[in-house]
């Protein structure tokens, strides 16, 4: 006698197999949200900090652009009073302000001092002035900052 065995069949899945699986999903999606979103506050960043260095840079560059561009003793005293707690910026034009230029939510600054004293600039004796320019972003809270010695290399 031959019997029969009963086929039994799988068709589609069950409640805790599309569980399992919404889970996976879900929890895959989540890790690459993150990913995404870590990705670009991480490419903000550099962009930020890539354009401040650039207007530190660009500062430094005005000032010898004044520098080159007038005799010693003016450079010096259009310099003067960029000390301390007074933080000055350079327009395009080389025309100074004592206060800090932004563009683009960033704010720039230069310092100048006495490059071997380290004091304020004093006309007629100061040979070598150091300048200080920094970047900052976020209310100051991330900044990038770029130092170079100016002196009167022109003999003007």
């Amino acid at each position: 006698m031959v019997t029969r065995q009963k086929q039994i069949t799988n068709k589609g899945m069950g409640l805790i197999e599309v569980l399992i699986a919404v889970t996976v999903s879900v929890i895959a999606l989540t890790a690459m949200v993150s990913m995404v979103v870590t990705a670009l506050r991480s490419s903000l960043q550099s962009r930020m900090y890539l354009e401040a260095t650039k207007l530190a840079n660009q500062q430094i560059e005005r000032v010898r652009a004044l520098r080159d561009s007038t005799t010693w003793s003016d450079t010096l005293t259009l310099l003067d009073g960029c000390t301390g707690s007074t933080k000055c910026s350079l327009a395009s034009n080389l025309a100074k302000t004592t206060s800090p230029g932004t563009f683009e939510g960033l704010s720039y600054s230069f310092q100048a001092i006495d490059a071997i004293t380290g004091s304020a600039i004093a006309a007629g004796t100061t040979t070598s002035v150091r300048i200080t320019a920094e970047a900052s972003w976020d209310n100051g809270a991330k900044k990038t900052t770029m130092i170079t010695d100016l002196s009167n290399w022109q003999g003007k």
